[in-house]
């Protein structure tokens, strides 16, 4: 690429510069009108200076944007070369390879950004920067869309292009850190190069300039407050340019262009072109820190909607109750990141990935910082949930070990979907594992059935907090015993999930704390209600919903029944935790009569009836079965107190 033949901007030029700007660099045809004249001086169209004002101190909410803007104008510039190429390569035959570069004066304080695109003449210069909202690029893209379709038709192929620019209103955004802007530009098909200056404020003036090679020069004299240093246009570059397909070469002062950005969209590339180590790669820039990606999503999706995704699930999971982000997906539009956390491209219960979503025909407010229309993006959500979530499936189908690694970590978050996303249950419902009464490893459902017995009517579940400690509950004594496993569900939002699968498989799920629901022991249960029951149950009342004997415990001397609806103890210390008030409901007590403890309080009650002793043995009973169910008793220096007197007296 030549060096532009052009003076600089003067200090005058800067203080009292003549103009303003616009989004897009040229259009590719060369209509013939009347040139201007060699200087030409002119004002703004109709109120044309209260939009510009406008679009600086409101449109854009990032100072650095402008770079976006600027590299992504450039960048249309040489596709645009490129399409014109195919039809005139004559013309750039010493134009180069196409390249952007970018240069930063910290002492005169001005930068500049030059491509050897295809340029603009005196008309495009007036047309393309001094009129807002008149974008070369929208024309030339509706151009090459007529152009497709009928030659389309016809049976042949047509050249296209990726075409950034739209509104005509970006170049702008240069007054957010400029006080006066030049615009030197060649056109391919003419050797008269024109220059555009303008401070954004009175209008702008055109004469002629001279630039050897095609192409264009956006020169920036930064404003003393501007705050923009070249650490700000480097981190500006990799942000938002990084993966635009030409090479962007950045220099400083008298250094020499060195290129900045790696000028490939990964996630645009096959997914056989892509090794492990490159994603590896990859995700350690897209989130540091978090490791090695546990699985990659890379998919290309055509149809209503086209767009590229690449999408890694990390090895750190996410908690339930927020302190992480959101989201960690990225928007891009034609490779230019848009939104740098975007929250609609995933649900909720899939926002521990991290990745990029890079649509080719988004629908961007005029700053491309906002989405005009949801239902597109709601478009892309449905494809991309559906496969990452088919994409779960077969993980766990084809490398159980490493499905095991991303449940661990994440299958906490994904079961919100069967509370957020109901329409998703059936899917989610083959990546549930658990953990069991009989198996320290996870298992799936699937596996759960395939090992039921014929006789087994359902599919035992346990809700609590910790696998142990459900391993040692009383109430599982009696499945334990005859050989039926348990699904141990640990996690704060297994009730909801349970509440949303109430049958898999044709089976239905049944809590394994249900009284009826455990197989039957020969425990010789008293028949009926005997004195020592109902003394019990009476000495009692105030803490229980009753007291009986129980037909499952094997070892234990008791446990408690609660309702069907009750929130299980962790749940509702859970929600205790984070402030909500939860009712109070009573249990019922349920006694072992063959237990030792057991047999021999009946054997002192039929002695000594007395209700204090009733119902101090009564505490010790109801401390013991609360403590089995990983819980305090209401009052534990109370319980310590009964259960040391009442054993200093046995």
């Amino acid at each position: 690429m030549s060096t532009v033949e052009s003076a600089p901007i003067s200090s005058s030029q800067a203080d009292a510069g003549t103009g303003v700007a616009n989004d897009v660099v040229s259009d590719a045809n060369g209509s013939a009108k009347e040139a201007p004249s060699s200087v030409a001086s002119r004002p703004f169209e109709a109120d044309v200076q209260r939009v510009l004002r406008l679009v600086i101190d409101s449109l854009y909410s990032q100072r650095e944007v402008f770079v976006r803007e600027l590299i992504s104008n450039a960048c249309d510039a040489l596709d645009k070369r490129r399409v014109d190429a195919l039809t005139e390569g004559e013309r750039y035959r010493d134009a180069g390879a196409p390249e952007i570069r970018v240069h930063f004066d910290t002492k005169a304080r001005t930068l500049s950004i030059a491509d050897n695109g295809i340029g603009m003449d005196a008309i495009e210069l007036a047309e393309n920067l001094g009129r807002i909202a008149h974008s070369g690029t929208r024309m030339l893209s509706e151009e090459l869309a007529a152009r497709n379709a009928s030659e389309v038709g016809a049976g042949a192929e047509s050249p296209t292009a990726e075409l950034i620019g739209r509104f005509g209103v970006g170049f702008y955004s240069v007054f957010l850190v400029a006080k006066a802007v030049e615009v030197l530009s060649r056109p391919a098909r003419d050797r008269q190069a024109h220059i555009w200056r303008s401070d954004g404020l009175s209008g702008y003036s055109i004469e002629e300039a001279r630039r050897v090679e095609p192409g264009t020069t956006v020169t920036l004299a930064l404003k003393d407050d501007a705050g923009f240093e070249p650490a700000d246009l480097r981190a500006a570059i990799l942000r938002f340019a990084d993966a635009l397909p030409h090479p962007i070469l950045l220099s400083q002062d008298e250094e020499a262009p060195t290129q900045l950005n790696r000028a490939e969209a990964l996630w645009r590339k096959s997914p056989r072109e892509v090794n492990a180590e490159t994603h590896a790669a990859f995700f350690a820039n897209l989130s540091p820190g978090a490791g090695a990606p546990l699985h990659t999503l890379h998919v290309h999706i055509e149809g209503t909607q086209v767009f590229y995704a690449l999408v890694y699930i990390p090895e750190r999971g996410q908690s339930l109750f927020g302190g992480e982000p959101k989201s960690r997906m990225r928007l891009y539009a034609q490779r230019v990141p848009v939104i740098e956390a975007c929250e609609a491209l995933l649900p909720p219960w899939l926002r521990f990935c991290v990745g990029i979503v890079d649509s080719e025909d988004l629908p961007l407010n005029v700053s491309r910082e906002l989405l005009q229309d949801e239902r597109v993006v709601t478009r892309i959500r449905t494809q991309l949930t559906k496969q990452l979530v088919s994409g779960l499936k077969k993980l766990a189908q084809d490398d159980p070990d490493r499905f095991a690694q991303v449940w661990a970590a994440h299958g906490t978050v994904i079961k919100e979907g069967f509370h957020l996303d109901a329409g998703y249950a059936k899917e989610l419902e083959s990546l549930l594992h658990y953990e069991t009464l009989l198996s320290e490893k996870p298992i799936s459902l699937a596996s759960y059935v395939e090992a039921m017995s014929e006789q087994q009517p359902a599919i035992y579940y346990a809700l609590g907090d910790n696998a142990h400690l459900l391993r040692s509950r009383p109430e599982l004594e009696a499945f334990k015993e005859a050989g039926q496993d348990v699904l141990l569900a640990t996690c704060p939002i297994d009730p909801w999930v349970m509440a949303a699968l109430p049958r898999f498989d044709d089976k239905p799920l049944k809590s394994a704390f249900d009284a009826d629901a455990a197989p039957l022991v020969d425990n010789d249960v008293p028949a009926g209600d005997d004195a020592w029951i109902k003394g019990l149950r009476l000495a009692l009342q105030d803490n229980v919903a009753g007291v009986e004997y129980s037909k499952r415990l094997r070892q234990a001397p008791a446990c408690l029944k609660r309702d069907e609806d009750a929130l299980p103890a962790h749940v509702r210390r859970a929600l205790e935790a984070m402030g909500q008030r939860v009712p109070e409901t009573k249990a019922t007590l349920e006694v072992n009569a063959t237990h030792p403890l057991v047999a021999k309080l009946r054997a002192c009650a039929a002695e000594n009836a007395e209700p204090e002793t009733l119902k101090s043995w009564g505490e010790v009973l109801l401390g013991l079965a609360t403590l089995s169910e990983g819980e305090l008793p209401a009052d534990p220096a109370a319980f310590a107190r009964v259960l040391a007197s009442q054993l200093a007296g046995s």
